[in-house]
């Protein structure tokens, strides 16, 4: 019984420990002077990846002729699309709906919309080329960082924003006369910068629409992204 009790007692004296180790440095940290500054760090990096995204368009009196007809165009545009190397098609929303025209006739119309996505320029705007002369009219384009590169951009800025803001606190602690005896708090904020591709003006969508038979011109530019971090730091004076 007693080596019982004697177990019991050493595994609250353990379950409190922590507690205890964290009173203890807020304790230390009293009469001790706490820095609070911020470091960024920022890439530019050129972007990786261009989605085109076209529809199929259609407006007759008979909703079945068209919905017969954007399923022909958007058949043909997956077909052209699987058969590009390194390019990935994604069908989006399909849409129908009445109107009244201008003699008070009803029509229908009709509307599919395909994306081509591929780190591939030129294979996209081949693709959307061949797609735009096959009826289909674009809707938008854009480039932006794949998922691969962009997690890769954003682990080593977070690891650099947190180097500077460590060099700082201790280049600030010397300029005090003092030492850093900890970070007490380090936070990493969310990237900014960062853009998903954008949807081309009416403007340019009426230009392409006139002249299918024209590949797209694009040029990527760069994505700039900056990792933001905060840091709280201890410091005292060199003894």
């Amino acid at each position: 019984m007693r080596l019982a009790a004697l177990a019991l007692f050493a595994a609250a004296l353990l379950s409190l420990a922590p507690a205890a180790h964290a009173d203890d440095k807020d304790k230390d940290d009293k009469g001790k002077t706490v820095l609070q500054l911020s470091a960024a760090a920022e890439r530019a990096v050129p972007r990786d990846r261009l989605r085109a995204t076209l529809r199929a368009e259609v407006t007759d009196a008979d909703p079945l002729k068209v919905q017969a007809e954007i399923n022909k165009r958007m058949n043909k545009a997956l077909e052209r699309a699987r058969a590009a190397s390194g390019v990935k098609a994604e069908t989006g929303g399909y849409s129908i709906y009445s109107f009244v025209d201008q003699n008070k006739n009803t029509q229908w119309r009709g509307s599919q919309f395909v994306s081509v996505v591929s780190t591939d320029f030129d294979a996209v705007l081949a693709v959307a080329r061949d797609l735009q002369s096959g009826g289909l009219l674009m809707s938008g384009m854009g480039f932006d960082l794949t998922p691969e590169a962009y997690q890769k951009l954003k682990d080593e800025l977070e690891a650099e924003a947190v180097a500077k803001a460590v060099t700082r606190g201790r280049a600030l602690a010397k300029a005090a006369d003092s030492s850093v005896i900890r970070f007490r708090v380090i936070r990493v904020g969310e990237p900014s910068g960062y853009r998903p591709p954008m949807p081309m003006p009416k403007m340019m969508e009426a230009r392409m629409a006139a002249a299918p038979m024209q590949a797209p011109a694009a040029e990527a530019g760069e994505e700039t992204v900056r990792v933001n971090v905060e840091a709280e730091v201890v410091i005292a004076p060199v003894k």
